[in-house]
């Protein structure tokens, strides 16, 4: 066994401390429309304005329902009246959104129904809306399709995929616009092309079927294409009666379908399925099977036809409960996993639970936290962060959910903690010899180090110790227990996994060198400043 695995085992031992949900303030009001219940919202993020934008859906039980947005800034603040996208939606139809950040737009989109009987058609619109004005485009039409006697038409819903590349990355003006067009007998999934330009309406381009035939569901799209201009799209194929229930995943880039994978089958009816990516390559997909919500961690490489390898199927909610409508993005290092859960047996009485997720394994990697506990049950929660508008982005992210009106909570995926120094040095040093450290003491970081800046003499050796135990001898003082004494090489890695029993636990590191130091007993064994380390979420 090394070092690095002694290290590793070491930290497995659960911090008997408190555990802290990582939020940033508490939660608040975004929309309450009058005379309606506000539902079914959705987010996006403007990395330039540092402005997030909240669509939801309105309607007082009578078609048709209305689209309001609200723009609320990077601190939780909404800013400027709520916006008036559509008055023409259809009665329950979730809106979609996202952002465009070469062009500081938002494409709001919805479905509407118009005509009866067999002129009954049902359509895909969107608009677009200014990060900085709010300003609205004209409205057009993605999609359409209508009702037939031999397979009449059920069902419209769609979502929307952004573009955060600009500079190094290119300026693309891209959205990806999704829907399914649900059909008694067999249905239908495509997606097509949106420009988005930074004057005028928005701009359809190609469509592209996705699948043709069987049953379909909601479809979801990653907030945005990553580096390499891919976006992954998800939806649920089949059902109890109507074939295998299973998760389908379509990689699309900016020419078209690139591939179509089976990402999994269940047993039971696969429900509210969505996706994210880190990066256009890494991604992460969630759905509910029976009041359980799966996540499963996916690659995608290679040229079209991509090659996708999965990793495995986990379940990493620990509270007991109904789980259901999981809503999914990547925030910075960590995977940020939102959904329903039922906290009593009332079936109506829900909330929201939030927690962090490994970027590798989507294994549970924080504590999980409830964005508002008191209030009537929450529906339809939805999360957004900041790295979905712009690389250059923090770990912040926002999670936004309906209970008669529209309210959010802002978080951070990663907490930060300064280390503190404790003292102990002895021999020669000022600018050189002195302890320090890179990244964050952070659950899941398996790149924290700490090192030695500008040695005067060898390195013998890195004590690392989970308390502290001093040891004066003359000027220097051994300060950290000697739970492990590893080579002397800096820097030394330290890597932190994902257990939220760590969250408040303490690492205390100090070097020790061959210098003189002014300790009678070992009077060439000199020792540099201690750093206390406390891990965080």
């Amino acid at each position: 066994m090394n070092a690095l695995t002694s290290l590793s085992l070491l930290l497995c031992v659960p911090a008997l401390t408190a555990q802290a949900a990582p939020t940033l303030g508490a939660a608040f009001a975004i929309g309450n429309a009058a005379g309606a219940t506000d539902k079914l919202p959705r987010v996006a993020y403007d990395f330039s304005s540092d402005r997030y934008c909240v669509a939801w859906s309105a309607d007082n039980g009578t078609a048709p329902a209305t689209i309001f947005a609200q723009v609320v800034n990077g601190a939780g603040s909404p800013i400027g009246a709520v916006i008036v996208v559509s008055t023409n939606a259809r009665l329950g139809s979730r809106p979609a959104i996202a952002n465009i950040s070469a062009t500081d737009k938002f494409l709001v989109g919805w479905t509407e129904i118009s005509g009866s009987g067999l002129t009954l058609t049902l359509r895909a619109k969107a608009r677009s809306l200014d990060a900085g004005t709010g300003a609205l485009s004209t409205t057009v039409e993605i999609g359409a399709f209508t009702h037939t006697s031999s397979n009449p038409l059920q069902d419209m819903e769609i979502d929307i995929g952004g573009d955060r590349r600009t500079g190094l990355f290119g300026t693309a003006q891209d959205a990806l616009v999704v829907w399914t067009e649900d059909r008694v007998l067999s249905s239908i999934v495509r997606c097509r092309h949106v420009q988005v330009p930074s004057t005028g309406a928005p701009v359809p381009g190609t469509t592209t079927l996705l699948q043709n035939g069987g049953d379909v569901g909601l479809p979801q799209v990653t907030r945005h294409c990553g580096f390499n201009g891919r976006w992954g799209v998800i939806w649920p194929s089949g059902a109890l009666l109507a074939g295998q229930p299973a998760v389908r995943f379509s990689v699309v880039d900016s020419l078209g379908l690139c591939s179509t994978h089976t990402l999994a089958t269940m047993t039971f009816s696969v429900t509210h399925p969505s996706v994210a990516t880190a990066d256009g390559v890494n991604f992460a997909a969630a759905w509910s099977e029976s009041s359980i919500v799966h996540v499963m961690p996916f690659s995608v490489t290679g040229v079209c036809p991509a090659t996708l390898t999965s990793g495995a199927i986990v379940n990493p909610f620990t509270t007991p409960g109904r789980l259901i409508e999981p809503a999914l993005d990547f925030a910075q290092d960590k995977y940020v996993l939102a959904c329903r859960h039922r906290v009593d047996g009332m079936s109506t009485n829900y909330r929201v639970l939030v927690k962090n997720l490994d970027p590798s394994t989507c294994a549970s990697c924080g504590v999980e936290w409830f964005a508002e506990t008191s209030g009537a049950a929450q529906e339809s929660p939805a999360t957004c962060a900041k790295e979905s508008g712009s690389t250059s982005a923090d770990d912040q992210a926002i999670v936004v959910w309906a209970n008669g009106t529209i309210r959010g909570r802002r978080f951070e995926a990663t907490t930060t903690s300064l280390p503190v120094n404790m003292g102990g040095a002895c021999g020669t040093f000022g600018f050189n010899d002195y302890a320090t450290y890179d990244g964050h003491c952070v659950l899941g970081n398996d790149t924290f180090s700490v090192s030695l800046a500008g040695p005067t003499s060898p390195i013998l050796a890195l004590i690392v110790g989970f308390s502290t135990a001093p040891l004066p001898c003359g000027p220097c003082t051994l300060i950290p227990s000697m739970d492990l004494v590893l080579p002397g090489a800096s820097p030394t890695v330290i890597p932190i996994p994902c257990l939220p029993g760590l969250i408040g636990g303490e690492i205390y590191t100090q070097w020790l060198q061959w210098r003189p130091s002014g300790c009678p007993i070992l009077p060439d064994l000199g020792t540099s400043n201690t750093l206390k380390f406390t891990i965080v979420e």
